[in-house]
């Protein structure tokens, strides 16, 4: 009986466990993406902010 228990917690442990590595995995690959997105989305502001400060100055200048 007490074997079984034992038997029946360590498979528990052992789901929770696989449970607990896919969602650190899953934690880690949104991490990443929202990294990526973040990244790109600083990016294509910079771009703009620099296509509106070139026009300001074709403006300023013509």
């Amino acid at each position: 009986m007490n074997c079984y228990i034992n038997n029946n917690y360590y498979r528990y442990f052992l789901n929770t466990f696989k449970v607990n590595i896919f969602i650190i995995k899953m934690m880690l690959i949104l991490h990443k993406i929202s990294c990526f997105f973040i990244s790109e989305k600083s990016r294509t502001m910079a771009l703009k902010s620099s296509m509106l400060r070139r026009q300001r100055y074709k403006f300023v200048f013509y």
